[in-house]
């Protein structure tokens, strides 16, 4: 995933990285069929994007000791306390992610980090001088071995792989656009790239800070309230918007903003006064409090599926939780910030910021404030940038968390059976 953003200072040292010596196997092929059999298990070899219709063109290096995509700008270092991420940031610069606990500590005999050992090679023919690769299985393994979506395999038309005794092992991907991708094999067995062995030299893991980090996993529970405030009063609560496994609402406590009060509820297997509801997700009026009583409309479901979460894109899924490396600590801002872009247009786009009603927005960054109160946190996302030509930003806080609850739709829960 290509990035754009800012380094994160807080780091820490992981013991020591892994040296970058190399176990050498055999690869000696005759063939495209033989190549792929003798890469299965060999993990140094440079992968050549090397032609498409695109234009894009980078290389993949994969190593005992790290795995480095240039292509969408991040890689994988393994070091002694386990394997950790790294991105590049708009600097060209490495930033060190966190520990991938679910490694294992090992880079590719896991479902992460693709390789020659995705393929079944007992539907190809060892003896084909061009080996025609047709099942879906072998065309996901090789679109997730050059880091596309594995989504595209239904679009592809052919994919075609031979053995040059010059050039090695190609591969040719086209697809039902006539759009194509151009792969060779490089290095075998003496793969290795200088930027990332030298920032191996001195590589260490991020660590989050405590609070963030503690936000960050009781946001994945999916219970907490965002505060929404009169923007002329200050510290004037007007409304709420409540995220729940099975609900979400927005509920406005001013007559001037009821109108805009909505709401959702997942049923699965419920009743209401003895009749059998459709599983599905139903719209919910609320009242002007969160305490009055609400409307459903079980007439008919307004989503066929199930998971709010998901349905309402909760904040809960927002990409700065996986790249809190990529922020620092501004002091003009006074909070933690990045200018990454993937970040910042998600948090326009979670929390709807296109349906404002500005002319026109120019975005520059995404900040935040993690704050530990008792035993209760809060978090504070700030969306930075120019708004129908002033600078500003619009700030969305988080609260709650764990024990959200709208009383009137509680309420109504407790009629189901």
């Amino acid at each position: 995933m290509k990035r754009f953003g800012i380094v994160a200072a807080s780091l820490v040292l992981v013991s020591s990285v892994i040296g970058c010596s190399e176990k050498i196997e055999e690869y000696n092929p005759t063939n495209a069929y033989s190549a792929m059999k003798q890469l299965q298990t060999i993990n140094n070899f440079t992968l050549d994007i090397y032609n498409t219709s695109l234009g894009d063109k980078g290389f993949i290096y994969f190593t005992s000791n790290y795995y480095y995509d240039v292509l969408n700008s991040y890689g994988y270092v393994k070091g002694n306390n386990g394997v950790f991420q790294f991105d590049v940031d708009h600097k060209g610069q490495f930033v060190s992610n966190e520990i991938k606990e679910e490694f294992n500590g090992k880079l590719y005999s896991n479902n992460f980090i693709s390789s020659f050992r995705d393929f079944n090679l007992d539907s190809l023919n060892e003896n084909d001088e061009t080996l025609q690769i047709t099942t879906k299985e072998n065309r996901i393994a090789f679109l997730n071995l050059i880091g596309e979506d594995y989504m595209k395999y239904t679009s592809i038309n052919t994919l075609i792989g031979n053995y040059d005794k010059n050039k090695g092992l190609l591969f040719e991907l086209t697809f039902n656009d006539e759009s194509y991708i151009n792969v060779g094999v490089l290095d075998v067995n003496s793969t290795h790239c200088k930027e990332v062995e030298d920032y191996m030299k001195t590589a260490k893991a991020f660590v989050p800070e405590t609070t963030i980090s503690e936000i960050r996993r009781l946001i994945k529970n999916n219970n907490f309230t965002r505060y929404i405030y009169d923007e002329t009063t200050e510290n004037k609560i007007i409304g709420k918007e409540y995220f729940t496994e099975d609900y979400y609402c927005l509920n406005y406590f001013t007559t001037e903003y009821v109108i805009y009060s909505t709401g959702y509820i997942s049923l699965v297997d419920k009743s209401y006064n003895g009749t059998k509801i459709a599983n599905g997700s139903y719209l919910v009026t609320p009242g002007i409090s969160d305490e009055a009583n609400v409307n459903v409309f079980l007439g008919h479901y307004a989503f066929i599926e199930t998971s709010m979460p998901e349905i309402m894109n909760y904040p809960s899924n927002l990409e700065m939780f996986d790249y809190l490396n990529l922020f620092s600590m501004s002091e003009d801002l006074g909070c933690m910030f990045t200018q990454d872009a993937i970040i910042t247009t998600d948090v326009y786009n979670n929390f709807g910021v296109a349906n404002a009603g500005f002319s026109s927005v120019s975005l520059s960054g995404v900040g935040y404030d993690a704050k530990q109160e008792g035993k209760d946190y809060a978090l504070t996302i700030r969306l930075y940038g120019t708004f129908d030509g002033t600078f500003g930003q619009m700030s969305f806080e988080l609260r709650e968390f764990g024990y959200s609850a709208h009383i009137g739709i509680e309420n109504f829960k407790k009629l189901l059976d």
